[in-house]
């Protein structure tokens, strides 16, 4: 394979257009060209490039272009006009979970609002993974979609919410049977996760 093929597969990759198989593939080959170093490098890409993609600003395309891609998929339903412009959805199954430092750690980045400062992600964590306590520099708000957790000596179930003030020191989160959490955090707090 030449550089130029692994740089393709490695841009495909940060930019989560490849299969499951070809992921799959694509970090079989990362691994023996580089290890665990290049895997690492490999999610920290796909993190950055998600966010990028994430605060960017969608931009109309113009009206002719529209129909050209309407007609070219042979569309008969009609698009939802009453929804705002700036609207997105993320159906059930959709978006892509990145692997995270921590074992057995996994974030889906839903929104980034560059304006309000705010980063809403799902948070998932494996049974008996820990993420290390850290600080806030903004506020957090959690919500236990599945499964339960504790975050420092406060235990939640299945449809508990907490919230952590900006400046706070977070607790271990540990859950023992899995969790996944919906997150409302600062954007700083995120990036620099």
């Amino acid at each position: 394979m030449t550089d130029e093929n692994f740089d393709q597969l490695a841009t495909l990759d940060a930019l989560g257009l490849l299969s499951a198989d070809e992921a799959a593939c694509y970090r079989r080959l990362l691994r023996h060209a580089g290890g665990d170093d290049a895997i690492a490098d490999s999610d920290f890409s796909r993190n950055v490039a998600s966010l990028m993609a994430l605060a960017i600003d969608p931009v109309a395309p113009p009206a002719e272009a529209r129909q050209r891609i309407l007609g070219a998929i042979g569309s008969s339903a009609p698009l939802d006009e009453s929804l705002p412009e700036k609207s997105r959805t993320i159906r059930a199954g959709e978006g892509r979970w990145y692997r995270q430092p921590a074992d057995g750690i996994d974030v889906m980045p839903l929104s980034v609002d560059q304006e309000r400062g705010i980063a809403t992600i799902m948070l998932r964590i494996a049974p008996g993974a820990i993420l290390p306590a850290h600080d806030h520099r903004g506020a957090e708000e959690s919500y236990v979609v599945s499964g339960s957790c504790r975050i420092g000596s406060v235990s939640l179930k299945q449809g508990d919410f907490h919230h952590v003030d900006a400046g706070q020191h977070h607790g271990t989160v540990v859950s023992d049977e899995g969790c996944t959490l919906l997150l409302v955090v600062d954007v700083n707090d995120y990036l620099a996760a």
